[in-house]
């Protein structure tokens, strides 16, 4: 078990007495059994040990939530619009998918922020965050040439609303 202390939520420093540590992190094979098996049945089979067999979805670290963040959760359940946040890009021209998709795969590797699910754990169903080895992310292409200039930013208005009220699942997507 390793403990840290989170410098505005981004990084970790390590050296903390246990007591002022305000998270606790663990590895998927220190966990109970049942809190293994929620995340096994969340995100697929985990290796055993350091040495396990490679998985699809490796967990890297499971920690508890920071003070900071378990306000944040508190009886929210995050439904509120401010929690989601959309991105969109409008390109006009050709763009080269693969350059793209190499840039935000190597933004993913290096902010392990970016790899983050939340995860309810143990009977008492506690909310963690569960840190990913690795994680790629979809990105949606839209080909809008056929429609009208003046209709444009209606269409992208009803995908971002459909987007939106669809809501957000934190334990299976990407913040």
């Amino acid at each position: 078990m390793k403990y840290g202390w989170e410098k505005d939520g981004f990084g970790s420093f390590d050296g903390f007495e246990e007591d002022n540590a305000p998270y606790e992190s663990r590895k998927v094979w220190d966990l109970s059994a049942f809190e293994r098996e929620q995340v096994i049945q969340a995100y697929g089979s985990q290796p055993e040990s350091e040495q396990g067999p490679r998985c699809p979805r490796p967990v890297q670290e499971v920690r508890t939530l920071t003070a900071w963040e378990e306000s944040v959760f508190d009886g929210q359940a995050l439904v509120s619009p401010q929690y989601s946040i959309q991105i969109l890009y409008k390109i006009r021209g050709e763009i080269d998918r693969n350059d793209l998709h190499k840039a935000v795969n190597k933004l993913l590797e290096e902010n392990e922020e970016l790899r983050i699910h939340f995860l309810p754990l143990g009977w008492n169903e506690k909310l963690h965050k569960l840190v990913f080895q690795k994680m790629s992310l979809d990105i949606h292409y839209r080909n809008m040439e056929n429609i009208a200039d003046d209709s444009i930013d209606r269409f992208l208005k009803k995908l971002m609303l459909e987007d939106q009220e669809k809501g957000f699942d934190m334990a299976k997507e990407p913040l």
